[in-house]
């Protein structure tokens, strides 16, 4: 049961990047963006530490990235290293351009209070360098699955 409830929350993950890309690429500016594009590059992000492993990966938070934002709603980086099964699902469901990506970088919004969380951008790395990603992108609120890397972050930016 645990098995099926962590890969159902990575389905609902690589749906809502699906949409995020099709959103990206069809959505005019105004209804997208949120902010300025993340600024990876200024930014040392070398505070990662160790959320959990799943099948699909292992998921790590940048302890430096978590602040509150003007709603009072958390924000927080998390980089989820592809294990090889997920590199291979990535590839037969976004394409080539995801073969050589080793992980993800997502920042997240989480409304603590109401259990809930959006994603605002997803960069695609290639070792430690910036491969492409959505730009800013704003998704709906979503549920996180219970024993789920998703979970686990609640558990810890909302302290």
């Amino acid at each position: 049961m645990f098995k099926m409830v962590k890969r159902l929350f990575w389905y609902h993950v690589v749906g809502v990047v699906m949409g995020l890309l099709v959103l990206s690429s069809c959505a005019t500016e105004s209804a997208t963006t949120i902010q300025q594009p993340f600024e990876y590059d200024k930014y040392p992000m070398k505070q990662w530490k160790k959320l959990g492993s799943y099948a699909d990966g292992n998921f790590s938070y940048d302890v430096t990235s978590i602040y509150s934002s003007a709603d009072d709603n958390i924000r927080v980086l998390v980089k989820w290293v592809l294990s090889e099964k997920a590199k291979i699902d990535n590839v037969k469901k976004f394409g080539e351009e995801q073969k050589n990506v080793t992980h993800w970088v997502i920042l997240y919004e989480w409304n603590c209070e109401n259990k809930k969380y959006r994603i605002l951008e997803i960069s695609f790395w290639r070792k430690e360098h910036l491969s492409g990603g959505t730009g800013p992108t704003l998704t709906e609120w979503n549920n996180f699955d219970r024993d789920s890397p998703g979970e686990l972050i609640y558990k810890t930016v909302c302290k």
